[in-house]
């Protein structure tokens, strides 16, 4: 590591029921090529989602421009612990608990990378949401910010059939296709590879449309999101 990079950061939060903490990785040092961020994530009785949206900037930006990834519809999940790439010289984590509970710390250590340097951790995070929808009816769940791709679960196989469609850019459905009982044993990830999010526009998102096909049975599972820092949307 170059004599003159930056200091590593550390910080311990502490997650309140219905309050957001933000903590800040970064520098303008001109060899630096990002962070490699580690945490753990400790519980008390209750059950905690621990999330953050992971906010970056890149110094050469006009305006002080801002790429955020993930929203209050979903962010990257740090409900236990590891490691993560984030290459970008400015990062910032604004950590929130998705249920609303509290009750948990999250321990975490920014270590920074210089160009030239190398870190083994994986530059993407996941975020799950749940779903369900009754006999013949229709769920949507809005794909959050800068997610790059998505995968469908079922949680039941109760129900005939689930028709998938993803929609974006200009309200287009982008691609769909469906999962059925007879084919998808519970809870198992869809047999395809994930899936890529389709384009957004100025006035969405996107949205991943859930379909009950069943007139008895009612459906449920996880629409489960990637965030890759490296890639983005």
């Amino acid at each position: 590591m170059a004599r003159d990079c930056p200091a590593s950061r550390r910080y311990t939060i502490d997650v309140g029921a219905s309050n957001t903490q933000t903590v800040r990785f970064g520098d303008g040092h001109p060899a630096l090529y990002g962070w490699e961020i580690s945490w753990q994530t400790s519980h008390a009785s209750n059950y905690a989602v621990v999330q953050a949206e992971v906010r970056v900037r890149q110094p050469e930006w006009f305006q002080a421009a801002r790429l955020d990834f993930g929203d209050t519809n979903g962010a990257p999940c740090l409900t236990q612990g590891g490691v993560v790439l984030v290459p970008w010289p400015w990062v910032e984590l604004a950590v929130f608990d998705a249920e609303d509970i509290g009750g948990a710390t999250i321990e975490l250590f920014g270590r920074p990378v210089m160009f030239g340097e190398s870190s083994r951790a994986s530059t993407a995070l996941l975020c799950t949401v749940p779903w369900e929808a009754d006999p013949t009816s229709t769920t949507n769940i809005v794909i959050p910010e800068n997610a790059s791709a998505y995968v469908v679960t079922r949680g039941e196989d109760a129900a005939s059939a689930i028709l998938i469609e993803a929609s974006g850019l200009d309200n287009e459905v982008f691609e769909a296709y469906s999962l059925d009982n007879n084919t998808l044993p519970t809870g198992q990830l869809t047999a395809m590879p994930w899936r890529q999010t389709p384009w957004m526009d100025a006035n969405s998102n996107g949205a991943i449309s859930l379909s009950n096909q069943d007139d008895s049975n009612a459906a449920a599972g996880q629409v489960y999101f990637r965030f890759d820092f490296a890639r983005g949307r």
